[in-house]
């Protein structure tokens, strides 16, 4: 609640929105990789295809570009655009790590770097260096997914919600 009070004094709209979706992405994926212990298939970890990056990459930029005309025509956010982008972005990267895509943390390490730089822009120190150990995190979380599939990591699979 404190980050979701501090991104909106400080003109951040679209991570105060990020923030609330936090909450409600991670109760789903809770549940989802809970399922297995009420006798449904664990969820197993994929890879999504090369068309479904163009999809979700090029929905994202649309869906930023609409967010951030928003927020800088309506509000007075302080930087829209980036801030749509870091947000619709993280909205994409936890939809697909709860749902156990290894390609989430590749958008992970691309949205935190970004995000870093937003945060170092508006001088949020505190947030920067949290910001960093993310970056260091995905990394860590990409390495040890693909590590834990193997030579499946180079499938061409669709995204689908089964494993």
């Amino acid at each position: 609640m404190l980050s979701i009070v501090l991104f909106y004094q400080t003109g951040l709209y679209s991570e105060s929105l990020l923030y609330l979706y936090y909450v409600v992405i991670g109760i789903y994926g809770y549940f989802l990789w809970r399922r297995s212990s009420h006798g449904d298939k664990p969820l197993s970890i994929r890879k999504i295809a090369k068309t479904t990056y163009l999809i979700l990459i090029l929905a994202g930029s649309l869906l930023t570009a609409l967010l951030g005309y928003y927020f800088k025509t309506y509000a007075d956010a302080t930087v829209p655009y980036i801030d749509a982008g870091t947000t619709i972005f993280s909205f994409i990267a936890s939809y697909l790590e709860a749902n156990k895509y290894l390609d989430a943390w590749l958008f992970w390490i691309v949205v935190n770097i970004a995000t870093l730089v937003l945060y170092l822009h508006l001088d949020l120190f505190v947030y920067s260096g949290l910001t960093f150990g993310y970056i260091v995190f995905s990394v860590v979380g990409f390495l040890q997914w693909r590590k834990k599939i193997g030579d499946n990591a180079y499938q061409d699979l669709p995204i689908t919600s089964s494993s």
